[in-house]
């Protein structure tokens, strides 16, 4: 051995093509894991086959099934005895994204230090604040993959997912799912970032400040879309280059960002707000409209179609309640 795909139809039966690639791949990957822990080989060779003829052409019911229209861009790897799906991911793409730009040679200054960092469902929230996936509870209530692999390359943020299949299940099937329909996902980067005060335009799109020395914490998954960096723009997964394609899909953005989008000025495009997005502009709006200090801070508590509730805790650290109207 190492075996190559013609090999999966003596194993295993009525597997398609793009099975017996992923047969060989995982079968390879085992043997390889087996063999650098220090077994032999013919107990490696028993145990690669075992697991390929587990992991591949399962029924539907299996929840780490591999289909067959999976993207070939999605593979299998074993990390410590346990199986993974690999799925590579653009994260950013040099632009304009809530307003900052952010420039190529930050984006590329050390991508390495993306890999190990969590890959949650969602941006983590907690008391209407946004907080760091980078911690034991959120590793076990939301983060199903972490990153490896991570460099920047065409002016691009690229990193491998490596997604616990399991997890991934208990967290949102979706995610699962919509990888085994061969649809794509977007995403959204976590980072700790310094702002230059800079205004000016990039292709096209004026931004306010430029984004510093970006310190990641972590890459969310978005199921239901609203990406600052959509799939438009290039980032996404599974993706490796900007041209790969993505399903139609089409539908009405909600009345609440079109309300707010009216009410904050036409600085952004309603269709790539998540609803964290849309708290984080009221919440940039408020600090515009009342002037308030770098010593100040507002959080947005709830969203209505004509108001929010926000809370506002000045330099003294007294903290309040407001009620803000915005109108169409």
């Amino acid at each position: 051995m190492p075996w190559k795909s013609s090999d999966a139809e003596k194993h295993k039966k009525g597997l398609t093509d793009a099975q017996k690639k992923k047969w060989a791949s995982t079968a390879n990957s085992v043997r390889a894991s087996c063999l650098a822990d220090g077994d032999d080989e013919k107990t490696c060779d028993a145990k690669a086959i075992r697991i390929a003829n587990s992991q591949v052409g399962k029924t539907a019911t299996n929840r780490q099934q591999i289909i067959g229209n999976m993207s070939e861009l999605v593979h299998w790897e074993i990390l410590d005895k346990k199986s993974y799906c690999v799925v590579p991911v653009i994260m950013a793409v040099e632009g304009v994204m809530n307003e900052l730009l952010y420039p190529s040679e930050e984006l590329g200054k050390f991508p390495e230090a993306w890999n190990g960092r969590p890959v949650p469902v969602s941006h983590p929230r907690k008391d209407g604040r946004n907080i760091s996936a980078n911690t034991p509870e959120q590793s076990v209530e939301s983060t199903p993959a972490r990153l490896w692999n991570t460099k920047f390359e065409d002016n691009k943020l690229k990193s491998e997912a490596w997604i616990d299949p399991e997890k991934a299940d208990e967290i949102d099937p979706e995610i699962m799912q919509k990888l085994n329909n061969n649809e794509t996902m977007e995403v959204s980067t976590g980072v700790y970032i310094e702002i230059e005060g800079v205004e000016g335009e990039f292709n096209g799109v004026s931004y306010k400040g430029i984004a510093r020395n970006l310190r990641p914490d972590h890459l969310a998954l978005l199921p239901q879309g609203g990406a600052a960096c959509s799939w438009e723009e290039g980032a996404g997964m599974p993706r490796v280059n900007k041209e790969d394609k993505e399903p139609a899909k089409g539908g009405e953005s909600p009345s609440l960002l079109r309300r707010a989008a009216r009410w904050l000025g036409d600085m952004f495009k309603t269709h790539e707000l998540s609803h964290d997005d849309i708290n984080n502009r009221l919440r940039v709006g408020i600090k515009a409209k009342l002037n308030l200090s770098t010593n100040d801070w507002v959080w947005v508590k709830k969203v209505f179609d004509t108001y929010c509730i926000y809370e506002h805790e000045d330099s003294e650290g007294v903290t309040r309640l407001y009620k803000q109207s915005y109108v169409v």
